[in-house]
């Protein structure tokens, strides 16, 4: 059947307007992520967050799990996350922190050469070794490193991976000497970094508003567990959802119904943490005729944001909540 020159085309979503299903494998996350971190490359984004649980929910949750399985994972997913990128000929540093982390991952790896194009690297130095001073020594023992920071010649691409909050400077350093670089925050939990900033021996609150608000979060798989009381059986409710983003999609919020996740809405800011749970607590519709205002109050209390959620003029950049 032949059809008339006046048909056209279907026309196509456009990608700020597609709501990306949630990933059910680690494939599945990493071709998400690999495809957000290329759209926002090409619309100019150089400092990107990439964000999803490592491991399976439950050891990440277990008290017995192990932070070098947690690295272990990241290592071996971001290994694979950068295969995209170097078979276009890009040349990718995976970062790690220091010289101990990469000695451990190189270990586990069987070299710093990952493959082509793919290569695991540190900024800087051991710290423990060229720390001039009992000073210096001490800090390199808490995460602050003495060593020189130095961009690697011919890097394309920066996956940072394992970075505490005291060694997050390190990364700022190398944007301000290589302004233009692109730089990947794999699997850092920022916003749990976030949260130490301006405590004693951890970097100012300034790190946030100079730095981080600059790093914009490309693919987000954020969960969270929760509980309610009710005033009628089971009494209490456990339940859990996700942030999720694609960028350049808009940010999603999932309710965990069992075997799959319920988009409940959708925004194109990044929502609080506690909007994001009203929002999923809200769709399990439990109890609506407690929920007046005293309640309420009671049960999010005072104030449900962060410090770094409120925000201000003192931001650099909204980068971080868009």
């Amino acid at each position: 059947m032949s059809s008339s020159s006046s048909d056209s085309p279907p026309t196509q979503t456009p990608k700020s307007e597609r709501l990306e299903p949630a990933p059910s494998t680690f494939e599945q996350c990493i071709r998400q992520a690999q495809g957000a971190v290329e759209d926002a490359f090409e619309d100019g984004f150089n400092l990107v967050e990439v964000e999803f649980p490592p491991l399976q929910q439950d050891y990440l949750e277990d008290s017995g799990s192990s932070a070098y399985d947690v690295s272990s994972a990241n290592v071996r997913l971001a290994s694979r996350f950068a295969q995209s990128f170097a078979a276009e000929g890009k040349e990718v540093s995976i970062l790690l922190p220091d010289e101990a982390e990469l000695d451990q991952a190189a270990d586990d790896e069987g070299g710093v050469e990952i493959s082509k194009g793919v290569t695991l690297r540190t900024l800087r130095s051991s710290g423990k070794r060229t720390a001039a001073t009992l000073d210096a020594l001490f800090m390199s023992f808490v995460g602050r490193g003495t060593g020189v920071i130095e961009p690697i010649e011919g890097t394309d691409i920066y996956v940072a991976l394992v970075f505490s909050c005291q060694e997050l400077p390190d990364l700022q350093e190398l944007n301000k000497l290589v302004p233009d670089a692109k730089i990947v925050f794999f699997n850092l939990r920022l916003d749990t970094l976030r949260g130490d900033l301006g405590l004693p021996a951890f970097p100012p609150k300034s790190l946030h508003y100079d730095f981080l608000s600059q790093i914009k979060p490309v693919y987000l798989l954020r969960t969270r567990a929760y509980s309610r009381t009710i005033s009628k059986k089971p009494f209490l409710v456990n339940y859990q959802g996700a942030q999720f983003r694609v960028y350049p999609g808009e940010y999603q919020c999932l309710l965990d119904v069992g075997s799959r996740y319920k988009r409940v809405s959708n925004s194109p800011k990044r929502q609080s943490l506690g909007d994001f749970k009203d929002e999923i607590t809200k769709a399990l519709k439990l109890d609506e005729e407690e929920d007046n205002a005293v309640t309420s109050f009671f049960r999010k209390g005072f104030k449900n944001k962060t410090w770094w959620e409120e925000g201000g003029e003192e931001e650099k950049s909204t980068n971080w909540r868009s």
